[in-house]
């Protein structure tokens, strides 16, 4: 009888979500370990079932880290003051020095990853200041450590 409590339920999860029935999942415990139900098996033996699970797909995955001042937030609709002349001149500074590889590249980037074609409120211009601070520093290549890069359109590539 294991103790390993954790891993029994790891394992139940893992046949749920490998669609296998409680009859097809004793079969193979059966054939592979000699017992019918994970609560039996020694903790050699979950260890190597949980192994032989994440060769098929199921468990953790290594999560990669991101620059939160580098991805774009998600735009919230709380917001809805007018933006400020200092935003408005703070804007037009900042989308001047990003490198877009073309005129329109910075309307698409609003419509792909804000879902606005115009800013017209303060706080879709306060993400989007602090989203285009992180595309240049992420073009600058000051940004250690991130794996989200945005170089869009320049030396012929695709445009979002």
């Amino acid at each position: 009888m294991s103790l390993d409590q954790p891993a029994i339920k790891t394992i139940q999860a893992a046949r749920v979500y490998m669609r296998y029935s409680q009859a097809e999942f004793s079969e193979f415990l059966k054939d592979h370990y000699g017992v019918l139900y994970p609560e039996d098996l020694t903790a050699e033996q979950i260890y190597d079932l949980l192994a032989f699970l994440r060769l098929l797909g199921f468990g953790k995955t290594k999560r990669k880290w991101t620059c939160t001042l580098c991805k774009p937030r998600q735009r919230d609709g709380s917001k809805r003051e007018p933006i400020s002349p200092g935003q408005r001149a703070l804007l037009q500074t900042l989308r001047d020095r990003v490198l877009w590889g073309q005129e329109t590249t910075f309307k698409t980037w609003l419509k792909r990853y804000f879902g606005i074609t115009d800013i017209t409120t303060g706080g879709d211009a306060s993400i989007i200041i602090v989203a285009l601070k992180g595309l240049i520093r992420s073009q600058k290549g000051n940004c250690q450590g991130c794996t989200w890069r945005f170089d869009i359109g320049v030396s012929g590539g695709s445009v979002p």
